[in-house]
């Protein structure tokens, strides 16, 4: 997963992994936009390819999971993604809810970028 954060609080994730990418570099970019200590929101696109995550990569994201829980919790408002194609919405929308059990904020699937902004300003707004 690549973070692009050009646009904070609005923070772009894109799921196609680079042949350099590895998992430590994706964990380390969540951690800096933690460490910002202000609130943002994840808008992706399309459906995610099946990452084939070998064990050894899943315990690094459950441990640093664990470690960041409150921060997470504190400053991610959400994840707002884009499935355009409609055979894969509700495959999206039904994913939302293991999402939101594994990372502890809400994934709101939309049809269009517009509507992703819309969603992501809700979220960012002050409660």
């Amino acid at each position: 997963m690549k973070v692009d954060a050009i646009e904070f609080p609005i923070v772009r994730v894109d799921y196609v992994k680079g042949p350099n990418e590895n998992i430590e570099d994706t964990l380390s970019d969540l951690s800096d936009l933690l460490k910002r200590q202000q609130p943002f929101v994840f808008v992706g696109e399309g459906v995610p390819q099946e990452e084939n995550k070998n064990l050894e990569e899943r315990k690094k994201v459950a441990l640093w999971m664990k470690a960041n829980h409150e921060d997470v919790q504190k400053w991610i408002k959400g994840h707002v993604h884009v499935v355009k194609e409609a055979d894969k919405f509700e495959m999206m929308q039904e994913f939302s809810i293991i999402f939101k059990k594994f990372w502890g904020y809400p994934m709101i699937v939309v049809r269009t970028s517009e509507e992703a902004l819309s969603e992501a300003a809700l979220l960012l707004k002050p409660e």
